[in-house]
């Protein structure tokens, strides 16, 4: 009955450890792909639909965590019963031959036991010194603390789109807007203000430089996302001027089946105006509930890996080991949609979110070239090529001249190991836009030297399209071509994101219901 009851212990022990081991691996895991969007996203994927979701992102998370915690724990498991086996209730008597001399050394079962306690307990201390360390590496603390501290920044400067008169112009002007997956401003050269030192992204930046850029300093740049750090978050932000409040009470846990009631935008307004809007991407349309949000936010045709599958866009049941299927794809159909949209001649929304330039390194596709040692440069130069050839198969089109074109990144890299900035660099998004409508007077606007984040693409967004907008502000975010400041201007970057954080119950009231 001893042997079995220290077996059991050391099994019990062993899911212990394994516990503590997966906890460890799974933040570092965590740490390496999504640290820089925040604590925030680890509740987003919980409770998102996860449809979709990336190959390498779940081997990841298998290899990384998931195995290598298994492996580790049956290790521990197996040398504690080797040694259990030894000393089951009994002395090691071992002979050691010195100087042609034998010499019996004893070693006393209970002083094993006693070791085998003390032991175990100093790996259990230094586990649970790790897995603290993990906690506020991940920061989980700040995140507490966050969603526990109540903000009125909603209450005090949200401006709901329904309030505010918005005035189209007679010939109303079709919208592209192009997301392209982690692209930023970041990846030009510093002669561009960039933070590279080759301009890994030269055909974006010479579009930046030819038509509409707003950036933080004298040369391009971007905007900073604070805290909306994941492909939903900058969806939501950039079309509705709000920041994804993730909610964790039970009442809230149809959440994405209905979502964000209360919140009017972008394809809403558009919508109402006459216009079709559709969103194309290469992977499941459901993930993240970007599907969810697009239908019930403008009656969106979705353009997803189901679509094109069934199309016959792509081979029937291609999937490519990352999200579904590359950029390539993407940009053929999109042109080919394109052309029959445009040729019924009403106005339209069309949306795209690129996929190539997702982490951890990138998807290399056919049309990338071996130019940089760092595959994840290489994937950027592909995706900048690709990009600027759409833009002017755009122009080449009979219908561009009515048509406005929005290019952004919809949250800065998690591609973390890739650039150092060290040297005080803030990550900026990118952001360009092309064929803006007719008196806007670029040259006496303030482009240069903008504080400004995702939110403020929503009324710039209507902007670009000639629609005057009454204030010049929709939700938290303020038309760029105004001289209204925005928020972060009037508060400063650190307060503003601080208080975008933190939890907000006129959110919950009038967004979520």
């Amino acid at each position: 009955m001893k042997g079995k009851g220290r077996a059991i212990g050391t099994i019990l022990f062993g899911i212990v450890l394994f516990i503590f081991i997966f906890l460890i691996r799974l933040a570092d895991w965590y740490i390496d792909w999504f640290s820089t969007a925040g604590f925030s996203i680890v509740v987003y994927q919980l409770r998102s639909p996860l449809q979709g979701t990336a190959g390498e992102i779940m081997d990841g998370f298998k290899q990384q965590a998931l195995y290598t915690s298994i492996l580790i724990s049956l290790a521990l498991i197996v040398i504690g019963f080797f040694f259990d086996c030894i000393f089951n209730n009994n002395d090691l008597r071992i002979s050691i031959r010195i100087n042609k001399r034998s010499r019996d050394v004893c070693i006393k079962g209970s002083g094993y036991r006693k070791f085998k306690r003390f032991l175990s307990a100093v790996l259990i201390i230094a586990l649970l010194s790790l897995l603290v360390n993990r906690v506020y590496a991940v920061g989980i603390p700040q995140y507490v603390r966050e969603i526990s501290d109540s903000s009125t920044l909603y209450e005090e400067e949200y401006v709901d789109p329904d309030t505010v008169a918005l005035t189209f112009p007679e010939q109303k002007r079709n919208l592209i807007i192009l997301y392209i997956e982690s692209m930023e401003a970041s990846y030009m050269d510093v002669e561009n203000g960039g933070n590279a030192d080759v301009n890994y992204i030269p055909e974006l930046t010479q579009l930046a430089r030819d038509n509409v850029n707003f950036s933080p300093s004298d040369k391009l740049g971007g905007f900073d996302i604070y805290g909306i750090g994941f492909t939903m978050a900058g969806l939501l932000a950039s079309s509705a001027g709000i920041n994804y409040k993730i909610p964790v009470r039970n009442e809230t846990a149809n959440y994405f089946s209905v979502f964000l009631p209360g919140v009017t935008a972008l394809g809403d307004i558009l919508a109402e105006h006459g216009y079709h809007n559709y969103f194309l991407c290469g992977s499941d349309g459901e993930f993240g509930g970007r599907e969810q949000f697009y239908t019930q936010h403008g009656n969106y045709e979705i353009l997803d890996l189901e679509y094109a599958d069934e199309a016959g866009y792509i081979p029937h049941g291609y999937h490519n080991e990352s999200w579904g299927y590359e950029d390539t794809y993407l940009y053929e159909i999109a042109k080919d949609e394109l052309t029959s949209i445009a040729a019924a001649g009403e106005p339209f929304n069309f949306t795209m979110l690129t996929v190539d330039t997702h982490g951890p390194a990138g998807y290399v596709c056919e049309k990338c070239e071996d130019q940089f040692a760092d595959q994840y440069a290489n994937v950027l130069s592909c995706a900048s090529r690709q990009a600027y050839d759409f833009i002017r198969w755009v122009q080449q089109q009979d219908w561009y001249e009515d048509t406005t074109i929005l290019i952004m990144g919809d949250h800065t890299s998690m591609v973390a190991q890739f650039m150092d900035y060290s040297n005080g660099y803030e990550k900026q998004v990118y952001d360009c836009y092309v064929n803006v409508a007719d008196g806007l007077d670029r040259g006496s606007q303030r482009t240069n030297n903008r504080i400004f984040s995702t939110l403020d693409i929503f009324p710039t967004t209507l902007a670009v399209m000639g629609v005057k907008i009454e204030g010049n502000r929709l939700g938290l975010g303020v038309n760029l071509f105004s001289d209204e400041p925005t928020l972060p201007e009037r508060f400063g970057s650190e307060h503003f994101y601080e208080e975008l954080q933190r939890n907000s119950n006129f959110y919950v009231r009038e967004f979520i219901r």
